[in-house]
Order: structure tokens, then sequence, then C-alpha cells
């Protein structure tokens, strides 16, 4: 759905056509930016609910990164201790802002149909406890600039449909928010009835989109800058 929104032409390649793109792994790095969020995702998953001091939390850290080198070593081991140390560092301040919050669901993934007909599932990275019976969102994020906008439903859309989600299972949710926690920043969106409202209309114009096979080729510059599929898109016969 984040890629519809992007471009719907990008996902009928992708999702509806099946057309797969190729993958452009670089030799050099110790390892992806994919494998990084994974492993970080995994260490954020052990801390909930474990109350690990932040030696505790960093040495676990530490060795589910050393494991990871040993299955998948590197090219030039030589980048490893520099790697190393950036992946710690930005454990290390994921921990510092760590809510600490009671949190009552980590990745499972939950699925429900929406009100417009359209079968949505996920897996919230978490869902806290505000101690008052409401509920917050949280999606870590690796990435090195932030995607998101405050308050923004449509740019903050997979948090609002974890939101969603949860909502369905009975949980009173009134706000999300993405943490960047190789930033050390957070973004935040609440979760009210303009989020609900923004969120319906979107789904209906995907669904729209999906029954009529109606899928405009929208280029922009970030959202093209991944996409291998530009030969073919129709782009280029864009005036």
């Amino acid at each position: 759905l984040e890629m519809y929104n992007g471009c719907p032409r990008r996902f009928q390649l992708q999702y509806v056509l099946g057309i797969p793109q190729p993958e452009e792994d670089d030799l050099y790095a110790v390892m992806s930016a994919a494998d990084c969020g994974t492993l970080a995702h995994t260490c954020m998953e052990q801390l909930a609910n474990s109350g690990m001091t932040q030696d505790e939390f960093l040495k676990l850290a530490g060795e589910f990164y050393d494991r990871f080198i040993d299955e998948h070593p590197p090219v030039m081991k030589e980048k490893i201790p520099a790697d190393r140390i950036q992946f710690m560092d930005m454990m290390e301040t994921a921990y510092i802002r760590n809510s600490g919050r009671p949190v009552v669901l980590k990745e499972e993934d939950i699925h429900c149909v929406h009100e417009t007909g359209v079968k949505l599932h996920g897996f919230p990275d978490r869902v806290e406890d505000n101690g008052d019976g409401t509920y917050k969102v949280v999606d870590y994020k690796t990435k090195r600039k932030k995607e998101h906008h405050e308050d923004d439903p449509i740019s903050c859309l997979q948090v609002i449909i974890y939101a969603y989600l949860m909502e369905q299972k009975g949980y009173k949710i009134t706000d999300c928010e993405y943490r960047y926690i190789r930033l050390g920043e957070e973004v935040n969106c609440k979760y009210d009835d303009q989020a609900k409202d923004e969120l319906k209309t979107f789904l209906e114009g995907f669904k729209n989109a999906m029954e009529k096979g109606v899928f405009p080729c929208l280029p922009d510059d970030e959202t093209c800058k991944y996409c291998k599929f530009d030969k073919i898109c129709g782009k280029l016969n864009i005036e």
C-alpha cells in the first residue's frame, strides 16, 4: 500500500503483474540496510517487557551482531569494527529513548477487513500501554533520513493501518510513533477521526484502482530513486 501511494504503476508492475526487480546488493558492505533493520528489530523485540539494564541490552545486541557476522561473513572483513561501532551506537540510542512502557503486542500478524472491503494485515513492531486505558502504536526505523511527517496520516500510512487493525481488536489507540533509532528522533501521528477518514479515502481509491485496473505512473525523484522499472513504466513518455 505504501508503494501504491508512492507510484500506482510501480505497484502494478511489481505486485499485480509480478515482475521482479533486480536486487542490487553492495558486495563491499558489512551487512545490507535490510539486514541491519531486521537485526535491530530483533534486539528491540527482546527488550520489550524484559527489564534489561543498558549494559545487559548492549551485551545482547553485540552478541546478535557477532552471530550475524559469523553466519554472513563480509567480503571486506576490515570494515567490521567500524560497522559494529555504528550498530552499537544505534542500539544504545534505541535503549536510551525506549519509553519503558508495558508492551501488549510485538511482531504479531494481525488482520481484518476494512469497511471499504480491503483486506488488511500487518506486523506492528510494538504496541505500548499508555497507562490510562489507551495505547500507542510504535514502528522502528533504522534509516538515516526521516521519511514521515508529523500528524500526516498518508505519509504515516503504515502505522495508521496498524492502529486500525489494533482498534478492531478492541484497543483504544490514540497515537502512533515512528522511532528513528539511528537518528535518535521520533515522528508522531495522531490516530483520530481525521486520520480514519483519510485512511478510508485512500483505501477507496486503492480499491477503485484494483477494480478498474487503472494504475497511473507518478514519477517523482524520491519515488524513482530506487525503482528499476524506469524503462518500462512509461514515465519516459510523460511530457
